[in-house]
C-alpha cells in the first residue's frame, strides 16, 4: 500500500502569458478590461464585501489589517462563452497537477466568488472549508492586475510549496489547485491589486475512476485472500466477536488507516483527498476480487494514566512539548471507531471497540496525542489524565465475518434487538440442519440476556420493548436448541414470575436435560 500514492505534489500551478478574457460584468460598475486598472479595481471593492480568510473562520474585523474583498458568484457574470473553454483547460492540468485519477468530466469547477487583495492583505495558515458536497480542492486564477506580493504559500506534513502571482501580473494570467484540507497562507500583497477568481473543484467519480489500476489490485486480492480464508473455513470460533479476540488466530478484521484524518461530516469516498483517495480505491477493487466487505471508518484511541503535579521523581517536567502531561504511568488504554461508514456514506455503527491488533500500521499512535483531557489536581500531587488519538481508516471484513459487525452494533444498541433476534430465528427455522446459524443464535440470545449481574445494563436489552414476552420468545429457543445454560439464565430473570405453562415446560426440560445439567447451570 505504501507504493499506491499519488506521485504528484499536494498544490499545482502554471502561467500563461495570454488567454481568454472572461469578460467579467458587475451591475453598478458595468464591464471590467484586462489588465485591471487601479482605477477599476478600486470601483469593484467599493461594491464588495470584506472576505473572511475562508467560510467559517472569523475575519480579523478590521479593514486597516484585513483588506481583502470579495464578491460572491451571483454579484457578477462572465459574459465570455469561451471562457468555459480556457477553464476547462485550467481543470485538465489541475487534474493531472494533483494526480487525481479522474477525467475532466468527472471534475466541475464551481465559480465560488471573485477576490480582490489589497496592498497589505494577508491571510494566516488555515485549510478551506467544504462547500459543496464532493467538493476535494480549491482552484484559483489570477487575473492580470499589477501587483508586487501575495504568494501563497501550501504546506502539507514536512513539505513547503509557494505559488507566485506577481511575475505575470501586470499582463499575464496564473493559476493554482490545492486539495482542500491543505493549509496555506497569503503573503501580505505589498503593492496594487491581486484580483482573482475563486472555483470550488468538485469530483464525482465514475465506473472509470474504481477500476483504474486494476493490477495493483489484483496483486492486493492475492494477498488479501489467505488471510479471508478463515471466514469459510472455521468461522464458528470467532463467534465471540471482536471483544474475545483470541490471539493465536487471524485478525477477524483488518483496519488500514489512511494519511489525513476526516470529520464525521465529510467522512466518505467522494471527500478523500489526493493518496487516500488511491488507496481506497484500489483496496476496494481488492476487496471485490477477494470476497470482502470494506468500509470507512473513524479510528479514536484513549490512554489513561496517572500524570505528576509538578515534576516526575528524575526531575524532568512532566509535560510533553506539545503541552500535554506526560504519563508516569499508564493504566489502560482503549480502541474504538468511533463512526464506520458505507460506501454510500450511510453510518452503520458509532463508538464500537475493537481490539489493537486489527490495525495495519501497528505504530500509527506513536506519536504526541491529538488533545488530552485531565481531573483537576487539587491538594494531590497526581491526577489521572487521558490522551486522545485520531486517525482515519479503511475497515476490512471477510463476508462471513459480517455477523461479528452486526454483534458489536447490538451490545452497543445500534441494532434492533427483537428483529435482529427474529431474523436469527428464521434462518434456523428454515436451515435445522445449519450448524452455524444454531450457532449465531445462541450468541444473539446470549448478547441480549447477560449470564452475569453486572452485563443487565445490556444495551440490546434495555431496547426490548415487551422485555417479558422476549423472555418467554428466548426460553421457548433454548428448549428449541437444548441449551439449558441459557434456558437457566432467562429463568432467574423472571425473579420467581413463572407462570403454571412456564413450570409445565420446566419440568419438561428438567426430565430431557436431568435436574444436575439444569442445576448446575
Amino acid at each position: 500500500m505504501e507504493d499506491a500514492r499519488s506521485s504528484e505534489p499536494f498544490m499545482t500551478s502554471g502561467g500563461l502569458s495570454s488567454a481568454v478574457n472572461p469578460a467579467i460584468f458587475i451591475p453598478k460598475v458595468g464591464p471590467i478590461r484586462l489588465p485591471i486598472s487601479t482605477d477599476d479595481a478600486k470601483a469593484i471593492s467599493h461594491f464588495c464585501r470584506q472576505s473572511p480568510y475562508d467560510e467559517g473562520i472569523e475575519p480579523l474585523g478590521e479593514e486597516s489589517v484585513r483588506k481583502s474583498w470579495q464578491l460572491d458568484a451571483d454579484q457578477f457574470v462572465l459574459q465570455k462563452p469561451q471562457w468555459q473553454v480556457q477553464l476547462g483547460r485550467f481543470v485538465k492540468k489541475a487534474i493531472a497537477g494533483l494526480g487525481l485519477p479522474a477525467s475532466s468530466q468527472e471534475v466541475k469547477a464551481d465559480l465560488y466568488k471573485l477576490l480582490i487583495d489589497e496592498e497589505g492583505a494577508f491571510s494566516p495558515p488555515h485549510p478551506d472549508s467544504e462547500k459543496a458536497d464532493g467538493m476535494f480542492a480549491t482552484l484559483a486564477v489570477c487575473l492580470p492586475s499589477k501587483h508586487e506580493g501575495g504568494d501563497l504559500i501550501a504546506f502539507h506534513k514536512n513539505a513547503r510549496l509557494e505559488f507566485q502571482t506577481a511575475p505575470t501580473s501586470e499582463f499575464g494570467f496564473s493559476w493554482a489547485a490545492w486539495y482542500a484540507d491543505v493549509t496555506h497562507e497569503l503573503k501580505p500583497v505589498a503593492s496594487g491589486y491581486r484580483v482573482v477568481l475563486v472555483y470550488n473543484l468538485i469530483h464525482h467519480p465514475s465506473a472509470a475512476l474504481l477500476n483504474s489500476k486494476a493490477s495493483q489490485a489484483d496483486k492486493l486480492a492475492h494477498l488479501l485472500v489467505p488471510w479471508a480464508r478463515p471466514a469459510d473455513e472455521d468461522a464458528i470460533r470467532y463467534l465471540d466477536g471482536w471483544d474475545t479476540d483470541p490471539y493465536d488466530m487471524y485478525p477477524p478484521a483488518l483496519v488500514y488507516l489512511l494519511e489525513n484524518q476526516y470529520t464525521s461530516a465529510k467522512l466518505g469516498i467522494s471527500q478523500l483527498a489526493g493518496t487516500d483517495e488511491s488507496r481506497f480505491m484500489q483496496l476496494r477493487n481488492a476487496c471485490e476480487r477477494a470476497g470482502l466487505e470494506i468500509f470507512l471508518a473513524n479510528v479514536e484511541k484513549k490512554d489513561t494514566g496517572e500524570v505528576h503535579n509538578d515534576k516526575c521523581e528524575d526531575g524532568d517536567w512532566s509535560w510533553r512539548d506539545n503541552g500535554t502531561h506526560e504519563f508516569i504511568e499508564l493504566m489502560r488504554s482503549s480502541l474504538e471507531f468511533s463512526q464506520v461508514v458505507d460506501l454510500e456514506g450511510n453510518v452503520i455503527g458509532e463508538h464500537l471497540p475493537f481490539p489493537e491488533r486489527m490495525l495495519v500500521q501497528a505504530d500509527t499512535f506513536n506519536r504526541d496525542p491529538d488533545y488530552e483531557d485531565y481531573d483537576d489536581f487539587g491538594s494531590s500531587e497526581t491526577a489521572e489524565a487521558t490522551h486522545f488519538y485520531r486517525a482515519t481508516g479503511a475497515l476490512i471484513i471477510p463476508a462471513g465475518f459480517h455477523f461479528m459487525l452486526d454483534l458489536q452494533q447490538l451490545k452497543h444498541g445500534q441494532r434492533d434487538a427483537g428483529k435482529f433476534l427474529e431474523d436469527c430465528h428464521r434462518v434456523v427455522l428454515e436451515r435445522p440442519n445449519d450448524k452455524l446459524a444454531k450457532l449465531r443464535l445462541l450468541h444473539v440470545c446470549r448478547v441480549i440476556f447477560p449470564a452475569r449481574r453486572d452485563d443487565s445494563r445490556c444495551y440490546a436489552a434495555a431496547k426490548l420493548r415487551d422485555r417479558r414476552s422476549w423472555q418467554e420468545k428466548v426460553m421457548q429457543i433454548a428448549v428449541e436448541l437444548a441449551e439449558p445454560a441459557l434456558y437457566c439464565r432467562v429463568l432467574v430473570a423472571r425473579k420467581g414470575d413463572i407462570s403454571p405453562a412456564q413450570v409445565a415446560q420446566a419440568a419438561r426440560f428438567i426430565s430431557e436435560h436431568s435436574i444436575d445439567a439444569v442445576r448446575s447451570s
